[in-house]
Formats: structure tokens, C-alpha cells, sequence
């Protein structure tokens, strides 16, 4: 199996762009506060839009493509 790992800063960067997104700014400035993140660093990161929600799409069709495969064997 293939092994990805991702740092908790950045799911925590991530999920703080996605509310920016969504417009959700004083929640997006609580939890940059709340985990200590550096706001210098997130515009940095150049995560592009959509990134949380188009990654979580692709995990779920993943999963469920891996569902089949196990049922199928």
C-alpha cells in the first residue's frame, strides 16, 4: 500500500481556507487563534480553492471503489 502522510498543521490550514471560502471568516480567525497557526503562513501554502471539498470527494468515491473491489474478490 501506498503511504501518504499529512502533517495536522496542514488538515488545520486546509479547513481554515475552506471557511475563508465559505465566508465563515470569524470562525476561520478562531481556529487559526485557537491552534496557533502563523495567518502569514496559510497565504504561503497556495492551497487552491475547493481543495477540502474536492479531496473528500475523491476519498469517498475511493473508499467506495475499494468497497467493490473487496466484495467483488
Amino acid at each position: 500500500k501506498m503511504a501518504i502522510t499529512i502533517d495536522f498543521d496542514d488538515i488545520t490550514y486546509i479547513i481554515c481556507k475552506h471557511l475563508l471560502e465559505c465566508g465563515y471568516t470569524h470562525s476561520a480567525f478562531c481556529l487559526e487563534k485557537e491552534a496557533k497557526l502563523d495567518p502569514r503562513i496559510l497565504k504561503d501554502k497556495n492551497i487552491p480553492p475547493g481543495y477540502l471539498v474536492h479531496n473528500l470527494e475523491k476519498a469517498l468515491v475511493l473508499g467506495r471503489m475499494e468497497t467493490h473491489v473487496h466484495l467483488d474478490e
